[in-house]
């Protein structure tokens, strides 16, 4: 159940809209660009691949940690009834498409790296029916039926 279940209950309110917006306007600043352009263009194959990444030395190391945290962010505003789940899931499919790239090895990522680690987008995935049938959209293109 959702920290707050009423939020499916509710109806979208103007403040959800300026929430989005602003989502969206965050994403359109250039470092941020960069960083969402980077981890698109990821095709991690093993956890070795993700290991690598997530390593401090790594030069895009910051990339990944930025998007990662920044849709993490969008996902726990959906976890606490702060954004319509259904808005979300209309609007940030890149959340969803990163989480799909890094599912295959989220036990790993979360056993050496991070126990939390994408664990606010995986909650709101698993718990409101929108997010999660667009999600499962998005994780079939990502890799193929399951």
């Amino acid at each position: 159940m959702c920290v707050h279940a009423g939020a499916m209950n509710r109806t979208p309110q103007p403040s959800d809209a300026d929430l989005i917006l602003k989502l969206y306007d965050l994403r359109r600043e250039e470092v941020m660009r960069q960083a969402r352009n980077w981890i698109g263009a990821l095709q991690p194959k093993s956890f070795d691949d993700i290991k690598k990444v997530v390593a401090a030395e790594h030069p895009q190391n910051a990339f990944f940690r930025q998007v990662t945290s920044y849709w993490e962010m969008a996902a726990s505003f959906v976890n606490r009834g702060v954004l319509h789940p259904d808005l979300y899931a209309d609007c940030c499919g890149e959340a969803m498409f990163v989480f799909a790239k890094l599912e295959p090895w989220l036990k790993e990522l979360r056993a050496t790296y991070s126990p939390t680690a994408l664990t606010q987008t995986e909650k709101a995935i698993m718990e409101n029916p929108s997010i999660r049938e667009k999600y499962g959209v998005i994780r079939e293109r990502v890799h193929g039926k399951k």
